[in-house]
């Protein structure tokens, strides 16, 4: 199996989605961050979960909205300054070929500690605060281990999953649809 394409890749690929949204680095002057998370998030998906990517800067500009290679420049050099890219040393025709990557220098605990959905009962009548699934993980949102909103998500996941598709739960849907 090619190494791109397998489930160790694609959990380094989530660890590394997760890891560039929770952190706050400084950031050079003229840089944005939602600009920089949208550049990031667009040049990964020029490759295999993040693995080999490669296009030119006049691409990752149109796909993003800001229409001149010359803004996006910054916003590569400033994610491969930060470490979240890193240069393989390989071209494609004039685009450098880069991966995703974390500094190795990054606390690893704000990225692997997120819980499963699988591994609490949650209560969909409750919001995730007074749900006895989230209880045990609210110290880790207090302590900025997790966001709030990350915890939400996985309560809210969690309940639906075991929600049938049909049945007494989507009785206000219609027939005639």
């Amino acid at each position: 199996m090619d190494d791109k394409v397998s489930k160790e890749s694609f959990k380094t690929y989530r660890d590394w989605q997760r890891y560039i949204l929770r952190t706050k680095p400084k950031l050079s002057d003229g840089c944005r961050r939602p600009t920089l998370l949208l550049y990031c998030f667009a040049m990964a998906s020029h490759g295999t979960n993040g693995l080999g990517c490669y296009t030119s800067d006049a691409k990752i500009a149109g796909e993003i909205g800001m229409y001149e290679a010359k803004r996006v420049r910054p916003y590569r050099h400033e994610a491969l300054r930060l470490g979240w890219f890193v240069s393989t040393g390989e071209h494609k025709g004039r685009a450098e070929i880069i991966d995703i990557a974390i500094p190795a220098d990054a606390e690893m605990s704000t990225v692997v500690d997120v819980p499963t959905v699988t591994n609490a009962k949650h209560d969909g009548s409750k919001i995730f605060a007074d749900c006895p699934g989230c209880v045990p993980y609210l110290d880790d949102v207090s302590g900025g281990k997790m966001e709030a909103r990350e915890l939400a998500r996985i309560h809210t996941e969690s309940w639906q999953q075991d929600r049938p598709l049909y049945g007494p739960d989507y009785d206000d849907l219609d027939d005639d649809v």
